[in-house]
């Protein structure tokens, strides 16, 4: 191959070379977009092919009842684009095909039964701006962690229920109560840190947490309430005598064991 040749032959190669990447920089073709729509009074939302949406804008989504969400149940991920404020209720409830989700750092609040349901979410990132958790907005999920970040102050009823897969958690000190229902039947659950600032644990919060084996009951809290606790035995420092499931009887320690079965660590 003569010079001139060779020259032309390397053009031609890194002219084709800029084209894949310049193609692999564009957005999704508009044929790529399946369906698209509103979701809030500035929010708009558009879904592809491959399952992926896309929710852009700014201000709170709307609030949903049931599945009259509009974007359908087969979506495999979801990317909220900074602007939006909050995750409307019962947004992606019940989808299991859902794998993906990014929340941005503009939202403050996370509905009800949001993303209830949605047994392929193995994880998920909270953001610090985000306030308060709706009512079993996450239940029934995959985590085996949840990191709740201390900009969160109020955690409504069932919203990690179920979540079978879910092995530990740290509550914020943020938080001044523990809802109803919260961690019940989180049958994986093996450690669970209260901050100092909580004062009561409400009705069936920990039921069913049978693989429990660290929690500490902080002398902040005044008051458990109706089996918060049932299916956990809490025994005293010598393994043998039963303690009252009553704030008197177990504030201020830790308790440590396996099989549902508790013992109190000396202080």
């Amino acid at each position: 191959m003569n010079k001139k040749y060779a020259v032309a032959a390397v053009a031609l190669a890194a002219a084709v070379a800029l084209v894949a990447v310049a193609a692999l920089m564009l957005p999704a073709s508009p044929s790529d977009v399946t369906a698209s729509g509103t979701c809030g009074d500035h929010l708009s939302w558009t879904l592809d092919s491959k399952g992926n949406l896309k929710i852009t804008g700014s201000g709170p989504m709307y609030d949903y009842d049931g599945d009259s969400a509009p974007w359908g149940d087969s979506i495999k991920s979801v990317t909220i684009k900074q602007g939006a404020t909050h995750i409307g209720n019962y947004a992606f409830c019940d989808f299991n095909s859902l794998v993906s989700v990014e929340i941005p750092s503009s939202v403050t609040s996370i509905g009800d039964k949001v993303f209830m349901g949605c047994d392929s979410l193995t994880s998920v990132d909270i953001p610090s701006s985000v306030t308060s958790i709706g009512t079993s907005a996450f239940a029934g999920c995959s985590f085996t962690s949840v990191d709740i970040p201390s900009s969160v102050t109020s955690i409504d009823k069932a919203a990690f229920a179920g979540c079978k897969s879910l092995k530990s958690v740290a509550i914020p000190s943020s938080v001044t109560s523990i809802s109803w229902c919260l961690f019940q039947d989180c049958t994986s659950l093996a450690s669970v840190k209260i901050p100092s600032s909580v004062t009561s644990i409400g009705v069936h919060a920990f039921a069913g947490c049978n693989s429990l084996s660290s929690v500490n009951i902080p002398s902040s809290v005044t008051s458990i309430e109706f089996e918060a606790l049932v299916g956990i035995t809490f025994l005293d420092v010598d393994g043998v005598t039963v303690l009252d499931q009553t704030a008197e009887s177990l504030r201020g320690y830790t308790y440590e064991g396996f099989n549902g079965k508790l013992i109190r660590i000396a202080a």
